[in-house]
């Protein structure tokens, strides 16, 4: 009988998933879209997850008589997890299988068990905290409710900013031209493609404000100012959880692509002193160790550094 973990990172844009042996040999490594159920539902979510369990089973060859276990941290799934778990173990009864939230990847493979925060700033946003084993959710309510600190926030006030420069509301700002380029043509021309794009693609907006923050532009600085005094909040509320200093990873595009922009920002904002760490490594080596937890087994100290190394430094589809 052979052992294969299935360790699944899904998000608002992109779903990823890795499955290794017992050594840390990885044998499989697909990508998928988005699976957060807010945004996609959860019988598609389900979906998606599924495909990815079926697209590891027939590519390493295992069998009903081998070990495997898969775990999933998806983003949204914090009050669907029991739903979701009910319906992957009626797809695949003969395998392990856990859903959880996508903080619980970050978390496990940046700081493992110990006490500390952590912020993903993403296609949305949230920041959990764990003190004594036990789990503080802090915003990230969902994109309808609470959604400041994220690439979908800050990339709608960029289209925002844009269309009240052109209607006469707001003031002018580079990010007329920035958009433009992106688009190939003016926002106010371009509405139904946002919409059609949806969440994601507002996301990807962000860029622009960050490009034209180094410009200098005023209303780039304004949105960035605004939703870095939101994740500050989330942090302050955290520092009175964890105490006067506490350990917080970043995580997610806008933390790791716009690191020394963003994160100095937040900190701005922060009353705790705060000891901030970009994630280095994929949020889905994380969710490698919660399947190996879930089987008994341990990660070696080679099966650790190969993993952390494979996993780190450019790995292809296998």
């Amino acid at each position: 009988m052979n052992t294969y973990f299935l360790g699944i990172d899904g998000g608002g844009t992109k779903t990823e998933a890795v499955c290794c042996d017992i050594k840390g040999d990885i044998l499989f490594h697909d990508k998928a879209g988005a699976s957060n159920p807010n945004d996609i539902g959860t019988d598609n979510s389900v979906d998606i997850i599924s495909d990815l369990i079926n697209g590891a089973i027939d590519k390493c060859n295992i069998s009903v008589s081998d070990a495997f276990y898969v775990f999933g941290g998806i983003s949204g799934a914090l009050n669907r997890t029991e739903e979701m778990n009910g319906m992957l173990s009626e797809r695949f009864p003969k395998i392990s299988v856990r859903i959880e939230s996508d903080i619980t990847n970050v978390m496990t493979g940046e700081i493992g068990s110990a006490d500390g925060a952590c912020v993903i700033c993403g296609t949305g946003s949230v920041c959990f905290v764990r003190s004594q084993s036990r789990f503080y959710r802090i915003g990230g309510w969902g994109y309808l409710i609470d959604s400041a600190g994220s690439g979908f926030d800050i990339g709608k006030a960029a289209i925002e900013a844009v269309l009240r420069a052109y209607d006469g509301r707001g003031e002018h700002t580079i990010l007329e031209k920035l958009t433009t380029e992106k688009l190939g043509k003016p926002v106010w021309d371009s509405i139904s493609e946002i919409y059609d794009g949806g969440k994601s693609f507002i996301a990807s907006f962000a860029e622009t404000v960050f490009r034209g923050f180094e410009r200098k532009d005023k209303i780039c600085g304004e949105i960035l100012d605004r939703n870095a005094a939101y994740i500050g909040e989330c942090l302050n509320t955290a520092g009175k959880i964890l105490g006067n200093k506490c350990k917080v990873v970043f995580s997610g595009g806008i933390n790791t692509n716009y690191s020394d922009i963003w994160i100095n920002k937040v900190l701005s904002f922060c009353d705790y002193e705060i000891d901030a760490a970009v994630a280095k490594i994929p949020p889905v080596y994380g969710a490698l160790c919660e399947a190996f937890s879930d089987s008994g087994h341990r990660m070696s100290p080679d099966t650790v550094r190969k993993l952390k190394s494979d996993l780190t430094y450019g790995l292809s589809e296998c």
